[in-house]
Parts: structure tokens; sequence; C-alpha cells
């Protein structure tokens, strides 16, 4: 069973402007590499790059960006720090956690202040910038870590699989995944932030134990929740 890095096809690929990013990380050469990379692809610019916590966070006050590439362990202020004031101060930034790896309880933390996308720093070239165009897209981006931590959380709960172990609102939300609809476009229907949808799209996976699309949407047939074949696209994304 793959990891469920989102494909991109299945989120609404339109970006009407060019994209402000933010990178944090506090080794030069892999710093300048991750700017490089970014400033090649066309919907996305670099504005700034800092090498440590405290200045990073101040550059994203000072820049306000649309995406943040974040290195987790970073001098004079941590990521979930910095994850954790942007929550209060800029909460539409998307952020992916580019790491060398982290403890479960840093990650359980990152989770729990919006995180967007998780990439190791030992991932191809080609994975990484397939997160970074995903979180940029408004899709979220989990690697195995990721999932396995809110699995491992949700079974000390004693959580079992099926209709009663989703709130209300992750219903909507799985509904909606499996009718085809995007993270932007859930969010414009259900009047909820983008990060929310994130949250509960992974609290999904991992309630359910699925990974992706194609088993949400298994499950959702299954369980009722929409028709084995859909006649028409989601009426929001007409015309």
């Amino acid at each position: 069973m793959k990891t469920p890095f989102e494909d991109s096809k299945n989120f609404d690929s339109s970006i009407s402007k060019v994209l402000k990013v933010v990178v944090i990380e506090d080794h030069a050469s892999i710093g300048e590499m991750v700017c490089d990379v970014i400033n090649q692809m066309p919907t996305l610019e670099v504005v700034g790059h800092a090498q440590d916590g405290a200045e990073g966070y101040s550059l994203c006050m000072d820049k306000k960006p649309d995406v943040l590439i974040l290195d987790a362990m970073l001098p004079t202020m941590n990521g979930v720090e910095i994850l954790r004031r942007l929550m209060q101060h800029l909460p539409r930034v998307r952020t992916l956690v580019y790491t060398a790896g982290c403890a479960r309880y840093t990650i359980s933390s990152l989770l729990r202040y919006g995180l967007a996308g998780y990439i190791r720093k030992d991932s191809s070239l080609a994975d990484f910038k397939s997160a970074v165009e995903s979180v940029a897209m408004g899709a979220s981006c989990y690697g195995a870590e990721v999932v396995e931590v809110l699995r491992a959380t949700l079974e000390s709960c004693g959580e079992l699989n099926g209709l009663s172990v989703l709130t209300e609102r992750e219903l909507q939300v799985a509904q909606l995944v499996a009718e085809g609809y995007s993270n932007k476009l859930i969010a414009k229907k259900l009047e909820i932030m983008l990060r929310t949808v994130d949250s509960h799209r992974l609290s999904i996976y991992c309630k359910l134990n699925v990974c992706g699309v194609a088993d949400l949407t298994r499950w959702a047939v299954a369980h009722g929740l929409v028709e084995a074949v859909r006649t028409e696209e989601p009426s929001s994304l007409k015309g």
C-alpha cells in the first residue's frame, strides 16, 4: 500500500498568481538548493531565505508568504514554535516541513499547529517537487512517518473503523473528497479554512486506515456515502 503522498491530479491545479515562498533552512547548501528548485517552478517564487528560526519567523511576518518550506530543527526558534506563532498571526500560510526526520512528539506538535506537508530530506528530488506543488495547490502531502504517528494515537484511544468513528464534519469532508472535490473547493463549500480541511482529511485517512482518494472513495461507496457511479461533476467544478 502506497504512502499517501497526494496525487496532484486529484486537486484543483489552477493557480492564478505566482505564489510567494519563504525557505527556513539552517544548512546553507540545502537552503540554496531548495531555493533554486522552487524558483524553477513557474507558479512559485522564493521571496526570502533564513538560516535560523527567529530570523525566519520575522521574515514570514514581513513577507507574508503563501508557502513556507521549513526545517523542523532550527537554532533560536524551532519549527514547532514557528508554526504555533504562524497559526495565530498568518493562518493561511501553507507549510511543508523538509527534514532529516522528527521524533513522534515533534510530528504530533507540528500537526497540531497546522502542518500541510512533511517530506524527508532523503526523498528524491522528484518527490520533493511533487510535495511542494501539492502543498502550494492546497493539497496535503504526508509521508508514512506522519500517518503512523496519527494511527498510533488513534489506536491507543481504541478507535475502530466505520461510520461511527468519524465526526459529523469528517463525514462531510469524506463524502466531498469521494465526490471529487478538491481541498480548496471543500473549504469554500463548508466555509472552513483550507488547513482545517487538511486536518480532517488526515484524521479520516488514519481512522479508516486508508491511503489516498481511491481507497477513501471505495470506503465511501461501501458505506453508502456516495453512489458507485457518478453521472456528473460537482456543480462547483462546472463552467
